[in-house]
């Protein structure tokens, strides 16, 4: 399991948008905007709440109001520097 791949670093962007430096070197991006008319993600609509997240043990991206984003989700959903660059 030492091999599993987690997020050390998220950052919160203009656009609700997620960059994300996973633990093998590459960057992700992430567009939270389509989800955000979701029940799930539609709280974090202001700036306030969606820059109030945090990591949690490297596998999660979470919000004060208890909704989280997994690195699962990420890794299937986001662009990573490569896909990115060309």
């Amino acid at each position: 399991m030492s091999d599993m791949i987690k997020m050390e670093k998220v950052s919160f962007l203009e656009n609700f948008q997620l960059e994300i430096l996973l633990t093998d070197g590459r960057i992700c991006s992430y567009d939270l905007r389509p989800k955000l008319k979701t029940v799930r993600f539609y709280d974090l609509d202001t700036w306030d709440a969606f820059s109030s997240g945090f990591l949690k043990r490297g596998l999660f991206i979470c919000w004060n109001n208890g909704v989280e984003l997994s690195i699962d989700e990420i890794l299937l959903d986001g662009k990573t520097d490569k896909e990115i660059l060309g």
